[in-house]
């Protein structure tokens, strides 16, 4: 049609003459110049899309870098405080080892302080017992466990010397150790407690003239001491004429609530 527009000439200024008329809306720029006005026309809102766009963008890349960096800042802290926390928790144990060690070795004093009277006042009802009776005497008295003899310190505490080649003159170190181990196997907490059960044996001799049942009688005063379970007359020897004094050997068990804590 555009082709032969000059043919409509006529017909168009007809059409202009009365527009005032008939209101009638002609638009004779081509579609292609009308097509290229409305691109131009998007132009700015394009334009306007894509910087929002990429403000958008940019705003949403500097909040997650912000929240990652503070994320980051909250991890480390964090591992900061459990460094610390674990450096305090070591702190605290070691402490706590310490002051276990610290009560061990005070628990051993108080068994000491409350044992310092235990084997004097022993002693002196032992005495006080055999007084009573004429003609008979204490020549022994010793601990043991289970009939077998109990040491003071433990053989293990105390190493015999190693038979090597001694150190040289200058190095102290050689004569320190068996001072240490010698002073470790005196602390209190290494010391040997007596085991339950613990018995006292008795062993001495009585005139062959005194009464036979001097021994029984003997024997029933220590049970009425009230330190014993157990009082009992392992041995005695028979009277022969020519003897002048017989021995006897008795074995008295603690009670519990009187027996020795520590050996003397």
């Amino acid at each position: 049609m555009a082709a032969e527009a000059f043919l409509l000439g006529t017909v168009t200024g007809l059409g202009l003459r009365a527009m005032e008329n008939v209101p009638v809306e002609v638009n004779l720029v081509p579609l292609s110049v009308q097509e290229q006005g409305r691109k131009k026309g998007q132009l700015p809102y394009l334009a306007t899309a894509v910087v929002v766009w990429i403000l958008l963008f940019v705003l949403a890349s500097g909040a997650f870098w912000w929240k990652l960096s503070t994320v980051s800042a909250t991890v480390e802290q964090l591992q900061s405080d459990l460094s610390n926390k674990q450096a305090l928790s070591a702190a605290i144990d070691r402490s706590a080892r310490e002051v276990a060690k610290d009560k061990e070795r005070m628990d051993g004093y108080e068994r000491l302080m409350d044992q310092r009277d235990f084997w004097p006042t022993l002693m002196e009802t032992l005495i006080k017992t055999v007084s009573n009776y004429t003609g008979l005497w204490v020549s022994q008295v010793d601990l043991s466990f289970n009939g077998n003899p109990v040491e003071v310190i433990p053989t293990n505490l105390i190493k015999p010397p190693a038979a090597a080649t001694p150190p040289p003159r200058g190095n102290r170190a050689g004569a320190a150790a068996p001072a240490r181990a010698s002073a470790n196997a005196a602390m209190p907490e290494h010391l040997n407690l007596a085991p339950k059960g613990t018995e006292l044996n008795i062993r001495g001799f009585y005139e062959a003239t005194q009464p036979f049942d001097m021994l029984n009688q003997f024997v029933e005063d220590l049970k009425k001491t009230e330190k014993f379970e157990t009082v009992e007359i392992i041995s005695r020897e028979s009277l022969n004429n020519d003897q002048v004094a017989l021995q006897f050997f008795i074995r008295a068990v603690f009670k519990e609530n009187q027996q020795p804590d520590l050996l003397p």
